[in-house]
């Protein structure tokens, strides 16, 4: 699922711009303006969960985000894990909540890789 915040027509744009729908179903995108919340608001966050199958709101959740205070803040204030994205290499806050920090797509990709390892050889186990 995606979240942006921002407004309908922006983000539309940059979702048809990056063809985000050919990966994500267009009800699996939720866009700020239209729920009339932004992150880093913990209602966003909310709305977000409810999309969930049950199924997965009984595992641990995780956020991958780039904005500090938007994602990271936001996504821990309702108790999910989160990755932040810091491409920017902007400075980490002295009391950093972020579970895992990448500064670039192959320590994304490599950090998501060895998460779902870890679900996979748990989910095994049981």
């Amino acid at each position: 699922m995606i979240q942006a915040n921002g407004t309908l027509k922006r983000q539309q744009k940059k979702i048809k711009a990056l063809q985000l729908e050919k990966w994500v179903p267009r009800e699996n995108i939720l866009i700020s303006e239209e729920v009339g919340v932004s992150k880093p608001e913990k209602l966003i966050f909310n709305f977000f969960e409810d999309k969930l199958s049950d199924s997965i709101k009984n595992q641990t959740l995780f956020y991958i985000g780039d904005n500090y205070v938007n994602d990271i803040i936001g996504a821990n204030s309702v108790y999910w894990k989160t990755i932040w994205v810091n491409y920017r290499n902007y400075q980490k806050p002295k009391s950093c909540i972020a579970d895992y920090i990448v500064q670039n797509p192959v320590e994304l990709y490599d950090t998501i890789a060895k998460l779902l390892s870890k679900t996979t050889e748990t989910n095994l186990d049981n």
